[in-house]
């Protein structure tokens, strides 16, 4: 099963703000990054008795949510202005793996490799642990129906090779002992 699209402003934000959403690790950096930077500001504060740590985790907070929200933009701009032949994309799913083909290059990422796989308005949702996630935008697919499809194949894949229990060794006649045939 596959799905071909040229993801838009929209699409590309909202899957990135839902991904980010879904993040609690990188909920937990940011939370440690503002209390660093509160302390180091608390002393600009001190005016304001008890009320200086709070006033400066706030601002600390206000600081990064304008760096994240400036960085973010950037990406997502620099990722559209390459030409619709760079953009376009092929989400392609298989027994082996979900991959992602686009004209220079291709993503794959192995289903033992995927630690979640969500469904949001439409929107498909790949996470790997600790990694980036990869998503297949709701524009994509012609109506929910044929979205809620591709996540229903994509999850029953993603099953598949987890209740994989015992895989076949190789046959190789230089390795001595040799593995165990089964069915023998």
């Amino acid at each position: 099963m596959e799905a071909t699209y040229c993801s838009t402003y929209g699409d590309i934000l909202r899957c990135a703000l839902y991904s980010l959403k879904c993040r609690r690790e990188i909920w937990m950096r940011l939370a440690i990054i503002i209390l660093i930077g509160a302390f180091s500001y608390r002393h600009q504060f001190a005016h304001l008795g008890w009320l200086s740590f709070p006033a400066a985790v706030l601002l600390e907070t206000l600081i990064m949510t304008a760096i994240f929200g400036v960085v973010i933009h950037l990406l997502i701009l620099w990722r559209l202005m390459k030409p619709v032949a760079q953009k376009r994309c092929t989400t392609r799913l298989s027994a082996e793996a979900f991959t992602d083909i686009y004209e220079s290059k291709t993503k794959t990422l192995p289903w033992i490799a995927i630690s979640e796989v969500r469904y949001n308005q439409g929107d498909i949702h790949v996470f790997q642990k600790g990694k980036d996630g990869k998503f297949v935008p709701r524009s994509a697919f012609n109506n929910r129906q044929q979205s809620l499809a591709f996540y229903e194949e994509t999850v029953r894949l993603w099953n598949a090779a987890k209740d994989v229990r015992y895989l076949t060794p190789s046959q190789d006649s230089s390795v001595w002992p040799p593995a165990p045939q089964t069915g023998v």
